[in-house]
């Protein structure tokens, strides 16, 4: 089984880039203990056509996008992945 990729890039500012990194960690870890052969990776942000690469590889596991690759339709991810799902993470426990 090849890694996979987790990252949280849409709002991975200096200011907060340890904080996203630990988030990151976080949910590799868990993703591992459930069997995932996940990692932590950090995309270029401030590259967009980086990011609409990194969102359609097959290796990126976990991501965080903005609204808008969602809804362009000539870039649309939704039909690409089959579906986009949303889900409130406040439950894990650390």
């Amino acid at each position: 089984m090849s890694q996979r990729s987790v990252s949280l890039p849409m709002y991975d500012f200096p200011e907060v880039h340890e904080s996203t990194r630990l988030i990151v960690s976080a949910i590799v870890a868990a993703l591992q203990g459930l069997g995932e052969d996940a990692v932590l990776d950090e995309p270029n942000s401030s590259m967009h056509a980086e990011l609409m690469r990194y969102w359609r590889n097959d290796n990126t596991l976990l991501s965080q996008s903005c609204g808008l690759p969602f809804i362009d339709t000539s870039t649309c991810l939704a039909h690409q992945h089959g579906r986009v799902s949303a889900t409130n993470v406040a439950g894990i426990a650390q």
